[in-house]
């Protein structure tokens, strides 16, 4: 019985990773909230080009930040909380909508920082221009 429920909750934790084909659970998680907004708002794939060409696409930084700050998964650790949100984003496609909309411009300000300087290449890209 062990073995099976041990098997269930690995199956649940790498199959995001599997599907997106990731090492971690928050990209994963990325990648899927991005397919959900570009089949609800078709405008996202211009965003989605522009920061395509950096290497904070889909790393999972974003994800992160903005589930620290959500009152579901504040306290959880990323690998809990980032496989925890894939799911509920794969169960409800306007969960990502949801989450984003409860986060304030103080929130916004703060995980917007963190991506920028957690990225090196993001933040010169932005400095050359």
């Amino acid at each position: 019985m062990f073995k099976i429920i041990l098997f269930i909750i690995t199956a649940i934790v790498l199959y995001p990773m599997a599907m997106h084909e990731t090492l971690d659970p928050c990209s994963a998680t990325e990648k899927k909230v991005w397919q959900n907004l570009k089949s609800s708002i078709p405008e996202v794939i211009v965003i989605e080009t522009l920061i395509n060409t950096t290497d904070s696409y889909v790393s999972g930084t974003f994800t992160k930040e903005v589930l620290k700050t959500s009152k579901e998964f504040g306290q959880v650790p990323p690998l809990l909380s980032c496989t925890a949100a894939y799911w509920y984003f794969q169960l409800d496609k306007n969960a990502a909508k949801k989450i984003l909309s409860r986060i304030s411009d103080e929130d916004i300000e703060k995980i917007l920082t963190t991506v920028i300087l957690s990225n090196t290449n993001l933040l010169m890209n932005l400095l050359s221009d």
